[in-house]
């Protein structure tokens, strides 16, 4: 036994922390993996390159780095940041978390950056080592107390400093000299350790009004400072010398609460003003990022958010003020092959286990290789969090053997009781499904009995070659779906797909050994008995299908980037109460360049005419389908007939004429939605994976089919 204790306590010191905070980017982890995004490395790497080797002051154009949550941008951004230090450079961070006046943000942003230590540096802030450079750079002799030389008890040095810096600078630069004079005497404020002497250049920084003390002590010429003049001033002694900086702005994600208002808009009043709001900081946010690259000098300026974030900037940016901003954005892509995930997780694995001193068979132990194989597809933070939950189990259960797969641990799958045994009431139809107790590591589910199963066909993927799939089954009568893949009102189903549900394992049956088997089992259970009313309301009003259309979207996309096909990109926004789901993105093509195809959904649900045809407008405007497209398609789901009116009339034959669809999802449909939502509410990441891969669910929805179909 006293062999497993090394292993059990390399199993204890693994730390998987997939979560990182903003502040994080100062610091590169010891458990860096630098294969992680390597393509946008490399990319970034580049344009820094041409930063330092240009001869013009001029900033360039930004970048955008792209990618859902966890798919690691702030890691990246970390790995900016060590690449910048490493060249000599400035690095800054501008977190927008507060949506507050955007160039003051960002000036915010550049003073803390100024100020905070940075561990690549030796601990240093980069307010000294700015310093520094202007003085070398104007040869100017660097006092030996230079960090310790403003204080309170001779606060007449700052001006003395300033006016000598000023002397030498003019010559070289007279307009500069004496537009950005202000900012210079902040930064010898800054310098200063003395909190009462920094308070000053704080003051001037943030845009306080100074007091007549504060102008005398530093000479100050004007009486409070202003964002744009701060960054400028900044931004122009920073590249003296041919310096070169990066300014990251980042947290922009919080725009989407408002972009989901201007969703909502359509031809009604704004009593409450928040339409009005809304426009008005998508316009200052815009308006600011648009004037970095012209206010900063030798600046390389990097917009990291959400996909969907970014949409909604260039959507509802009233001018072309992001025109300064490189397109396509670099997308972060999930993890590309098992090196990637294995570099991950020994990153975090090698030094717990050199702290309990076992000699590891491999670096990712307990993770085999073959084992982090099954993690491609997957996002760092997904990844680290199933390993995460994966070792804390093998801790409590003091198992110290190797995981060779990720799909091997974990809770049990959804296991689905027979009928109610006698003396026991069964459960309401419909009624919720009640968890109770297990054994620690499964969840038992009761449910409402079923009818008996019916023979019928065994339920085949339509994209396994026809050798491969069982032989069928007679097919007992059973009338058809209502709706079907993309039908009008009024219409009726003429699909090639099969319109038969698969019955469930009849009573008594022996539940099978395989997980996926009984997922499966689980998962036919619910549609049969599950919810098919498309207006049942959960959580405030929100629907259930449109979320969980999503959701077996997104489920959709992992699988299909998994199995090495080209980059699949989900972009979703929820809209609030009224139709629970904004306008759906799922685009096809490499990572990094345009997409091949684009296929759009937008669940409209509205009956007042004037809403309808807003709604079915902005979807159009939002999809870019400005005529009958072959890459582009737009899929607009409802169940009731469409509103009557003229306004309605001119935007449905716009939107004929564009190639759009009007789609009814049928009963079963709406079954389907309803069972995966539940499947995938209980069941871990780690047996939901595979059970998609080889179930494939999405297949079963009719009115996705010929859609999926037609994008993949």
């Amino acid at each position: 036994m006293d062999r497993f204790i090394p292993k059990l306590n390399a199993l204890k010191l693994c730390s998987f922390d997939w979560v990182k905070s903003v502040e994080d980017v100062w610091t590169l982890s010891p458990t860096d993996a630098p294969a992680l995004q390597a393509p946008a490395l490399a990319e970034f790497s580049l344009d820094l390159m041409g930063l330092l080797t240009q001869e013009s002051a001029l900033s360039p154009p930004g970048i955008v780095i792209a990618g859902p949550g966890g798919s690691g941008k702030t890691h990246l951004l970390s790995r900016f940041a060590k690449t910048v230090f490493q060249n000599g450079g400035y690095f800054f961070l501008a977190d927008f978390s507060d949506l507050d006046d955007a160039l003051e943000t960002v000036a915010r942003g550049v003073v803390k950056s100024l100020l905070t230590p940075i561990p690549a540096l030796e601990g240093r802030a980069q307010i000294s080592r700015l310093l520094e450079k202007i003085l070398s750079f104007l040869k100017l002799r660097i006092p030996p107390g230079l960090k310790t030389r403003y204080h309170s008890r001779e606060p007449s040095l700052v001006a003395g400093d300033a006016t000598k810096i000023l002397a030498r600078l003019a010559p070289l630069y007279p307009r500069e000299t004496l537009e950005h004079q202000d900012a210079l005497r902040t930064v010898l404020l800054l310098n200063s350790p003395d909190p009462e002497l920094a308070r000053h250049g704080q003051n001037w920084a943030q845009g306080f009004p100074l007091t007549r003390e504060s102008q005398q002590i530093a000479g100050y010429r004007g009486s409070r400072g202003e964002a744009a003049r701060l960054l400028a001033g900044f931004f122009f002694f920073l590249s003296l010398g041919g310096e070169i900086s990066v300014l990251a702005v980042d947290q922009l994600d919080g725009l989407l609460s408002l972009e989901r208002v201007l969703a909502r808009a359509g031809p009604v009043d704004d009593p409450q003003g928040q339409l009005a709001a809304a426009r008005s900081a998508f316009a200052d946010v815009s308006d600011a990022l648009g004037k970095l690259p012209s206010l900063t000098r030798r600046c390389l300026t990097v917009l990291s958010a959400l996909p969907l974030t970014w949409e909604s900037l260039e959507t509802h940016s009233p001018n072309a003020s992001l025109e300064r901003y490189r397109r396509p954005p670099l997308y972060l892509s999930p993890l590309r092959d098992g090196t990637e995930a294995e570099a991950l997780i020994a990153g975090r694995a090698r030094p717990a286990a050199h702290k309990a001193g076992l000699a590891a068979p491999y670096p990712s132990w307990p993770f085999a290789p073959e084992a982090l194989q099954d993690a491609v597809g997957l996002y760092p933070r997904e990844l680290l969090a199933l390993c995460h939950g994966i070792v804390r189990r093998k801790i409590l259960q003091e198992d110290v053997r190797d995981v060779a797969t990720l799909w091997e641990t974990g809770p049990a799958p959804l296991a689905v009781s027979s009928p109610a045994a006698p003396g026991k009431a069964p459960s309401a139809p419909g009624a919720a499904f009640i968890p109770t107790a297990g054994d620690g590591l499964f969840v038992a589910w009761e449910e409402s009995p079923r009818p008996p199963a019916q023979e019928e066909e065994n339920w085949v993927d339509s994209r396994e070659p026809a050798a491969e799939r069982a032989p069928e089954a007679p097919l007992g009568p059973r009338p058809a779906p209502e709706g079907g893949p993309f039908m009008d009102d009024g219409e009726t189903s003429d699909s090639p797909y099969p319109s038969r549900l698969p019955e469930s394992p009849a009573a008594g049956d022996e539940t099978p050994s395989d997980p996926i088997a009984e997922l499966e089992a689980s998962f036919r259970a619910l549609w049969e008995t599950g919810e098919t009313d498309p207006y049942k309301e959960e959580n405030a009003g929100e629907r259930l299908w449109p979320r969980a259309l999503a959701e077996l979207l997104e489920t959709f996309q992992n699988d299909y980037n998994a199995r090495g096909n080209a980059r699949l990109a989900l972009d979703a926004g929820l809209d609030g109460p009224e139709d629970s789901l904004g306008l759906l993105a799922l685009a096809k093509g490499p990572p990094g360049q345009p997409p091949d195809k684009e296929l759009f959904l937008r669940v409209l649900t509205a009956e007042d005419p004037g809403a309808f045809a807003a709604k079915l407008r902005l979807s159009l405007d939002r999809a870019g389908i400005a005529r009958k497209d072959r890459a582009r398609r737009l899929l607009v789901l409802r169940f009731t007939p469409k509103p009557a009116g003229p306004a309605v009339a001119e935007i449905i034959e716009e939107f004929s004429s564009r190639g759009g669809i009007f789609g009814k999802p049928s009963d079963q449909d709406i079954a389907i939605l309803a069972a995966f939502l539940k499947i995938k509410a209980v069941t871990p990441r780690a047996a939901l994976a595979p059970w998609a891969k080889a179930l494939q669910p999405w297949n079963k929805v009719l009115f996705l089919r010929e859609a999926l179909s037609w994008l993949s």
